[in-house]
Parts: C-alpha cells; sequence; structure tokens
C-alpha cells in the first residue's frame, strides 16, 4: 500500500489508495478480517472476482476500434 499512486486505479466502489491510508486506523481491523477469511477458507466472494473492462487509447487521437487497449481492473481489496 505504501508505494502505489494515492489516486490511480480506484475499484468498483470508486476508492482510491488514498482512502484506504487516509482511513487505515479505522479499516484495518475490517480489512484484516476479511483477508484472514479469504486465506483460511481458500475462496472469494463472487464480488470479490467481479472485474470491469475499459478500454484504453493506445494514442492520443484514437478514431477506431483497433486504437484502444481492453484491460480489465479487477478489485484488490
Amino acid at each position: 500500500m505504501r508505494k502505489g499512486g494515492k489516486a490511480k486505479a480506484p475499484g468498483c466502489d470508486g476508492n482510491v489508495l488514498g482512502f484506504y491510508t487516509a482511513n487505515w486506523t479505522t479499516t484495518r481491523n475490517d480489512i484484516g478480517a476479511t483477508m484472514n477469511q479469504v486465506f483460511m477458507e481458500r475462496k472469494v466472494s463472487a464480488q470479490q472476482k467481479h472485474g470491469v473492462i475499459v478500454c484504453l487509447p493506445k494514442s492520443s487521437d484514437p478514431t477506431a476500434p483497433a486504437d484502444f487497449r481492453p484491460i480489465t481492473l479487477l478489485n484488490t481489496d
């Protein structure tokens, strides 16, 4: 968390890394409990597997579908 861009790549909920770092003392127990549950049960919920496909322009003036690169943004928390 310390090395990521604070305003980059928000999740589906719109929260960016800056939200988590600014509110870490409030959210750390819940996030820790969630990560522990995933680790112990060895499964994640359907929502945690959800990704959003976005198309990033390859150039500054895209005019055709081939001018875009699709990527999938996955939930990271």
